[in-house]
């Protein structure tokens, strides 16, 4: 039963960690390419880096932000 409850800890922890090492990676890329469209890069590139198939997904990682629309708005 000991033994159990040592594997059930470790691999509670393991998923722990993948998941937060995911999901910090996959941020990590969303800012990437972000900062890589504000910076007039363009999207063939950014798709290439981001080692993305389409152009489609690459729309989803530089999507603009709220504010950024609100601010495009006020600029008119």
């Amino acid at each position: 039963m000991k033994k159990l409850k040592l594997y059930i800890d470790f691999y509670r922890e393991y998923i722990w960690y993948s998941l937060f090492v995911f999901i910090n990676l996959h941020r990590f890329c969303h800012i990437f390419c972000k900062n890589l469209a504000n910076a007039g890069t363009p999207i063939e590139v950014i798709k290439r880096l981001a080692r993305h198939e389409s152009i489609e997904t690459m729309m989803i990682y530089i999507d603009s932000s709220y504010e950024e629309r609100m601010e495009a708005l006020r600029k008119m």
